[in-house]
């Protein structure tokens, strides 16, 4: 044992001094167990910790180097698009017509009955002709004994004659014969015209259906007194419709593709009869008419709606409405993606809306590829990969 300078002696005592000062807790032994045991612990815990960051930053390397996933999607560049386009106008027959009497009279009995189909010809009202009847019975007889009056005067005439040749009968009587005899035939061109006239009259008693047609509007019944040029019946053709529609003065019906109505049967498709020649000044508007076999004929002067699609020449292509946002500079913008897998903004004009799908213009051509619906998860300058 090798003994203890006094100096030796005061390092040792100053060294316990000082672990007694700044670990007091670890004077006895069990305390030194437990501070080795917590420091332990405490490295373990770093070490983990540290090795998930590692971790973390590799994955973070590794999706920064493959990029962000993405739907992309490659456009197709067109000339032009169809726009549809609907009018409302007013569905008509192709021909109809207020039918009346000519003459005033009682109606005696009206034939058909609102609704009814009738044929070219067919009787639909009457009036009373019992006083045409008596007036034609009275002109008659007058007509008949005229020509009775005119053939004794004809045969008086002829015998007159002989005996004026042979100078047994003065020439005056048988110039006052002939006279009569002229005066009669007159008279009898009268009653001839009168019955014409009369049974023209009786004709017209009777209001016959000028076309094949539909039984519109009854204005009259049986027994009512009617005015001669009163309408009496609506009558619409059969067999079709027309489509009274008004345009624009600067749109050209004839370039709309598959113009169809809209009916309560279903689609029924129309073609372009006409358009007038003027326009409305006060709303710069002109009226066209379409054609249609398949209206339905209850709908007469109903409104319908006029379908087509109207070609416009522009240039462009459609992305999905969601491929698309505004830029902070007001217009709006699209994410191309390059070769090297990088997005950049591209800046487009709206030409037309449909749906969800936008047809647009812009610095682009076929075989572009955008970034479709998502495109606000990216920004420009990120690298993206295909989904």
């Amino acid at each position: 044992m090798i003994p203890l300078t006094l100096r030796g002696r005061q390092d040792i005592l100053r060294e316990q001094d000082l672990m007694q000062r700044f670990f007091p807790r670890f004077r006895s032994p069990a305390a030194g167990f437990l501070a080795v045991c917590m420091g332990l612990v405490v490295f373990w815990m770093v070490t983990q910790t540290m090795g998930l960051l590692a971790a973390a930053g590799t994955s973070a390397r590794d999706g920064a180097q493959s990029g962000t996933p993405v739907a992309l999607l490659e456009l197709r560049i067109e000339d032009g698009i169809l726009i549809e386009r609907q009018f409302l106008g007013r569905l008509e027959a192709l021909q109809s017509a207020d039918l009346s009497f000519d003459q005033d009279g009682v109606i005696d009995a009206v034939f058909l009955r609102e609704g009814d189909m009738v044929a070219a010809g067919d009787r639909i009202a009457r009036l009373t002709a019992e006083a045409l009847d008596l007036e034609r019975q009275a002109l008659s007889a007058s007509l008949s004994s005229a020509q009775s009056r005119f053939q004794l005067l004809q045969a008086e005439e002829e015998r007159l004659q002989r005996l004026v040749a042979i100078g047994a009968s003065p020439s005056n009587t048988l110039d006052r014969v002939s006279s009569e005899r002229l005066g009669l035939a007159s008279e009898m061109v009268e009653l001839e015209s009168a019955l014409a006239r009369l049974d023209l009259r009786r004709r017209n008693a009777e209001l016959i259906a000028p076309f094949d047609g539909v039984i519109g509007a009854l204005r009259a019944r049986q027994g009512e007194t009617v005015s001669a040029g009163q309408p009496m019946v609506s009558l619409f053709e059969r067999g079709g419709a027309q489509f009274r529609v008004a345009l624009h003065a600067d749109f050209d019906a004839t370039t709309l593709v598959d113009p169809h109505l809209q009916l309560r049967s279903g689609r029924s498709p129309v073609k372009l009869a006409r358009q007038r020649p003027d326009v409305d000044p006060r709303t710069n508007m002109r009226i066209a008419i379409f054609t249609t076999d398949e209206a339905d004929l209850t709908s007469f002067g109903a409104t319908a709606m006029l379908i087509g699609q109207e070609p416009l020449a522009l240039r462009g292509a459609w992305v999905p409405v969601e491929a698309m946002r505004a830029s902070a500079e007001g217009f709006w913008i699209v994410l191309a993606v390059d070769d090297d897998m990088i997005a950049q903004r591209v800046a487009v004009e709206v030409l037309h809306l449909r749906g969800d799908q936008a047809f647009v213009s812009g610095v682009f051509e076929t075989g572009t590829r955008i970034i479709g619906p998502g495109a606000h998860k990216v920004v420009a300058g990120q690298r993206v990969r295909a989904e």
